[in-house]
């Protein structure tokens, strides 16, 4: 049977089911334009961005339509999607099953996607037949061996995770897959602000030690075990080769001063200004983080050390990915995988395995190739960065 007809065969089934369950004409349901769409997501900035690029791309490929984004943080929300064409506001994730007699579609993304088909308007999204060509993907590859990972979520997350590699995806691909989509980039529009005081000139390069501020530590360490233990010997290495090279912390209240920072911008910036700031990056230094997604979006080569998560989900093509020498990937193995090592090192030896001086000799090249770069790469202000955060701010408004 050719797709298309199997297609409408699949919306025509759903729009008898929501006819039967309403009682109601379709005149009744919310919207007489476009279709009106309310969209859960969880984790955090890194988990935002990547669902925004699948919104993005998704928005592109299927016909016009309207959404509304619910979250457990709605500023970090807000900031990764307020630029997605057809924004319209965030909300607190409680809200969500309370608000869905307002539209006429719920996807829940976090590492999966799927539609609530209980409270799904199939009358008003047969008039949508690319966007329903995507949904009916979503639940053929949830029922091929998915299933599973759903119900389990985040618990079965790391085998899930396996699952995806050996289908040739990623972190960054897998929603796209999901829904048939093709991956449109890395890159991803934010509101991105210049902060009005930068005392750094010229190239500079960004560290950044911290985790989620959303994720609750138990653990005695106080520490994430995605936290790599040596930046205090790698900015060492860095001012040595580098000597005239400004580097710059970034971070909230989760990251730790390093010792011999140029700059330390620990919790006095917001995400716009951490974008313009990475965007002008020459290059960026970090664990496996939110904020390497957020540089992958502003074209920011990052080098990332790798712990608990899997490199080959996890990873983005472009960047210095330093998986560790000894053990690693134990992602949702245990419960507590973020409070304690599933092993029961008192400082996971993933991470701990994995030396400034091998990160060093990693991107030595690329860093030196980076700097000697057009005054583009590398510095702030930039004439090109400062348009377009004027032009994000007016959007925003």
């Amino acid at each position: 049977m050719p797709e298309r007809v199997k297609n409408r065969l699949f919306v025509r089934r759903k729009a008898r089911r929501t006819r039967t369950r309403l009682r109601v004409p379709i005149a009744a349901a919310p919207g007489g334009g476009r279709l009106r769409i309310a969209l859960r997501v969880s984790g955090g900035l890194g988990d935002f961005i990547v669902i925004a690029r699948f919104i993005r791309d998704l928005a592109a490929a299927c016909e016009e339509f309207e959404f509304d984004v619910f979250a457990t943080n709605p500023k970090v929300a807000a900031f990764a999607f307020s630029l997605v064409s057809g924004y319209g506001a965030t909300f607190e994730e409680f809200l969500f099953r309370r608000s869905l007699g307002g539209y006429d579609l719920a996807l829940i993304a976090n590492q999966t996607v799927l539609f609530d088909d209980a409270s799904a308007r199939w009358d008003r999204i047969a008039s949508y037949p690319l966007l329903a060509r995507a949904l009916h993907r979503m639940e053929r590859v949830r029922a091929d061996g998915l299933e599973i990972f759903v119900e389990r979520h985040p618990y079965f997350d790391g085998f899930m995770a396996r699952r995806a590699v050996y289908m040739n995806e990623s972190r960054r691909t897998f929603l796209h897959h999901m829904a048939g989509l093709e991956y449109k980039g890395d890159r991803l529009v934010v509101p991105a602000v210049i902060p009005k005081e930068f005392p750094v000139r010229g190239p500079f390069v960004t560290v950044h030690n911290g985790f989620d501020t959303s994720v609750k530590i138990h653990g005695g360490s106080g520490r994430h075990t995605k936290c790599w233990p040596h930046f205090t010997e790698l900015v060492a290495l860095l001012k040595e080769e580098f000597p005239a090279l400004p580097i710059v912390q970034l971070g909230s209240t989760t990251s730790e001063p390093i010792p011999g920072v140029g700059v330390d911008l620990i919790d006095k910036t917001s995400f716009p200004e951490v974008a313009a700031i990475l965007a002008a990056s020459a290059f960026h230094f970090d664990n496996e983080s939110g904020l390497v997604h957020l540089a992958a979006a502003q074209g920011t080569m990052s080098a990332v050390m790798f712990g608990p998560t899997p490199v080959d989900f996890f990873s983005y093509p472009g960047n210095v990915n330093v998986a560790p020498e000894f053990c690693g990937g134990c992602w949702w193995t245990v419960p507590d995988w973020m409070d304690a090592c599933p092993r029961g090192f008192d400082n996971p030896l993933c991470l701990r395995s994995t030396s400034a001086l091998r990160v060093m000799n990693l991107v030595r090249l690329h860093l030196a190739g980076r700097l000697k770069a057009p005054a583009a790469v590398g510095s702030l202000p930039v004439a090109g960065l400062m348009e377009g955060a004027a032009s994000h701010e007016a959007q925003s408004r």
